[in-house]
């Protein structure tokens, strides 16, 4: 995964068999911030910084069949709210205080 495109484009090109993912945030320009080179570069993941996920780009973004990764989700109250989104996944600095949270959501870390 990168916020480089060239970097991820290249290395799709190489060795397209490996899953890649786009990072974005906030403070990057509308195209960069809103995936929409995606689709060019091919990839799998994207990891969204939390400010830009509500519950229907995370939806538009699964319907174009992508995993969605939210970062950095350090506050257990947005955490819940990320995945009450539908994330498939979030990134934080301290994993282990957000699991005890999560643990208590409906079928997270079932299994």
């Amino acid at each position: 995964s990168s916020f480089h495109l060239v970097a991820l484009w290249r290395f799709r090109r190489l060795m397209p068999w490996l899953p890649t993912g786009l990072i974005f945030s906030d403070d990057l320009s509308l195209p960069l911030r809103r995936a929409w080179a995606a689709p060019v570069l091919g990839v799998q993941l994207l990891a969204a910084q939390s400010v830009l996920c509500d519950r229907a780009q995370v939806a538009a973004w699964h319907r174009r069949g992508y995993t969605v990764l939210a970062w950095t989700a350090d506050d257990p109250h947005e955490a819940a709210a990320l995945w009450a989104m539908g994330v498939d996944a979030l990134a934080a600095n301290d994993p282990g205080r957000l699991r005890a949270v999560l643990e208590g959501l409906s079928g997270v870390f079932a299994g």
